[in-house]
C-alpha cells in the first residue's frame, strides 16, 4: 500500500474461510403438522456477501411470528387451515434463501472464492 510499508514479523495465528452455501430440504416437519420449524442459520447459510444473512434471519422469524401467533390465538380455526398457513412459510421463505444465495454467489466482488454448490 505504497507510500506505506508493512512488515509481519510474527504471524500468532490464522484461517482460512470457505463459502458454503445450504438451504435445509424443509423448514417445516411434517406438512406443518411437525414440532419443528427452521429458521436463520439453521434453516439456510450462505456468504456473507451482500450482507443479507442477519436481515434473512430477522425475516424468517417475522413470517414465521405472525403465522404462529394466527394459529395460536385462532384455536378454533379449521386446523386443516392451520397447518396449511405454517406449511406456507416453507414455501415462502425457501425461494427467499434461494434468492439470496443466487445474489451472493453470482456477485462479481467475490468472484475469486469457489463457491459451494447448494446441491453438494
Amino acid at each position: 500500500m505504497a507510500p506505506h510499508r508493512i512488515d509481519s514479523v510474527w504471524t500468532e495465528w490464522f484461517s482460512t474461510f470457505e463459502v458454503k452455501e445450504r438451504i435445509a430440504s424443509t423448514f417445516v416437519t411434517k406438512e406443518g403438522r411437525g414440532r419443528v420449524i427452521l429458521a436463520g442459520d439453521a434453516a439456510h447459510v450462505h456468504s456473507v456477501n451482500g450482507g443479507q444473512g442477519l436481515n434473512t434471519g430477522v425475516a424468517d422469524a417475522f413470517g414465521l411470528a405472525w403465522r404462529l401467533a394466527y394459529v395460536l390465538t385462532n384455536k378454533t380455526a379449521n386446523k386443516t387451515a392451520a397447518h396449511d398457513l405454517i406449511k406456507s412459510y416453507n414455501a415462502e421463505r425457501r425461494v427467499v434463501a434461494q434468492g439470496v444465495i443466487d445474489v451472493a454467489a453470482t456477485s462479481p466482488a467475490w468472484g475469486y472464492l469457489t463457491m459451494a454448490s447448494a446441491q453438494s
